[in-house]
């Protein structure tokens, strides 16, 4: 069976020259099939297999990374004339951005995809609840929330199965605050936060469809090349990057970051983009810092 397999992935990848992320779907449906004629094909006791993948993924370098959207991007694309916040399609456009930017959303979380709304994971307007100064307030009502918190009805990294619940606080005065584009979602349609809405999901829009990751993929795509980037190098995907990127380079610890972005593994490190503050402060500090090897050799040293 794993000979059979390795031979398929080969012919596939080398001879008809598919791409790393075919092959490594391909690899999948064949699992999968499997599991429904109750066979459990087990890939990680195929070393020769993950030998072939590592191999294969280094000659044709494997998938490109898409690159984090940045802060300025998003201000940028915030503040652009295509996004009139006082319209509801672009209100809750410009919120979704912001959404996936601070909460680390996947698309399937918050928009419609190629392969629809997903029942299970696009959060609803029953997910979302508002706090004013600690107390909860009636997300129809008029008090404007200085604290919000949403829930993902389903995250891989909850060991109860009951979902996970991320909470973000008000920033006055920012024009990125997430929490203030909320409120004014509420203040145009309270009705839509009336408890009980049934099955309306967050980012509605007014013909009644669940907003398209396309749309929030081609501003992203916009502000990139207005910043003189390729749009090639962005996707929504970029606002998750983004988000884990701005946590990272503002303090946050790797566990918070992983918590937030609902991770069970280190990989959204390779997400994380360089800091150019970062990068100009290196010669500078690597060269004033003491050199403990040399202060031993000259004589006595203590701890």
């Amino acid at each position: 069976m794993g000979q059979d397999i390795i031979d398929h992935y080969v012919f596939n990848g080398m001879m008809r020259k598919l791409a790393y992320k075919t092959m490594h779907v391909r690899l999948y449906a064949i699992k999968r099939l499997h599991l429904v004629n109750g066979v459990d094909l087990d890939f990680s006791k195929m070393p020769q297999l993950k030998m072939v993948i590592r191999g294969f993924k280094r000659v044709t370098r494997g998938p490109r990374r898409k690159l984090a959207i940045s802060v300025k991007m998003i201000r940028d694309l915030i503040a652009d004339d295509d996004l009139d916040v006082s319209e509801w399609d672009d209100l809750i456009t410009a919120t979704a951005v912001l959404f996936g930017f601070f909460f680390l959303l996947r698309s399937s979380e918050y928009l419609r995809t190629e392969h629809g709304t997903d029942a299970d994971k696009c959060v609803r307007m029953e997910h979302l609840t508002f706090y004013r100064e600690g107390a909860l307030i009636d997300g129809a009502g008029d008090l404007a929330a200085t604290r919000m918190c949403l829930f993902l009805p389903f995250s891989k990294t909850s060991t109860t199965g009951n979902g996970v619940s991320l909470v973000l606080d008000a920033d006055p005065g920012n024009p990125l605050c997430a929490v203030h584009m909320c409120n004014r979602m509420r203040a145009m349609k309270p009705h839509r936060f009336r408890v009980c809405v049934g099955d309306k999901h967050v980012f509605t829009s007014a013909n009644g469809t669940v907003l398209h990751k396309t749309k929030v993929k081609n501003l992203l795509k916009e502000a990139a090349k207005r910043e003189g980037f390729e749009p090639a190098d962005f996707t929504s995907h970029s606002l998750r990057a983004g988000g884990a990127s701005a946590m990272y380079h503002n303090g946050f610890s790797a566990e918070e970051i992983q918590r937030r972005g609902r991770r069970v593994s280190d990989v959204w490190k390779v997400y994380i983009q360089g800091n150019s503050e970062g990068a100009a402060a290196m010669t500078r500090r690597m060269s004033t810092n003491s050199m403990m090897l040399h202060d031993q050799l000259k004589g006595a040293w203590t701890a």
